[in-house]
């Protein structure tokens, strides 16, 4: 499985909510493709997020549709570079390959196709260290006000040495 395939079928789906103006989801996606197969159940969003993600491929017939509804060359969806077939940017004009452009940087960003890259990667890491630090910010304020509404006295003082130890006791410290 191919996720230069995954990168070739989400860039189809962004091309096609470009060209057609309509916030296209995978969800649409897999509608819209097995409505055009004469199939009676959509294609789920899983099924075109592993699709994209190239943890499975789809079959020949849902790649000609998809390169259809996104008017690329169907050569060139299944075999990229490999093919003959002309590359999509090569026909788009200025404008159009921008938003295509913007359009999968927005997608990126928002985990929603399968590009995969050592940047996206980079702030899907500072997203998640984000997200850590303000868990932990979070329980030390919530521990902070249950401490200070302790009376005063040594249980308190304990409290917050513990608290300030990470939750550990003296013991377990050894």
């Amino acid at each position: 499985m191919s996720t230069d395939l995954g990168n070739r079928i989400a860039l189809a789906r962004i091309i096609w909510r470009v060209r057609t103006q309509s916030p296209l989801n995978q969800m649409w996606m897999g509608e819209i493709v097995a409505r055009r197969l004469g199939r009676t159940k959509p294609f789920s969003k899983m099924t075109v997020s592993h699709w994209e993600s190239g943890a499975s491929e789809p079959d020949t017939a849902a790649l000609a549709a998809i390169a259809r509804l996104a008017g690329v060359d169907p050569g060139w969806l299944a075999f990229g570079a490999a093919s003959s077939a002309p590359d999509p940017f090569q026909a788009m004009d200025v404008v159009t390959r921008g938003m295509v452009e913007s359009e999968m940087s927005l997608d990126k960003l928002g985990g929603l196709s399968g590009f995969r890259s050592p940047e996206l990667d980079a702030v899907d890491q500072s997203m998640e260290r984000l997200r850590r630090g303000r868990r932990r910010l979070s329980n030390h304020k919530r521990r902070m006000k249950e401490i200070d509404a302790m009376p005063d006295g040594l249980a308190k003082i304990r409290a917050m040495e513990r608290h300030l130890r990470g939750g550990q006791r003296k013991d377990e410290r050894e």
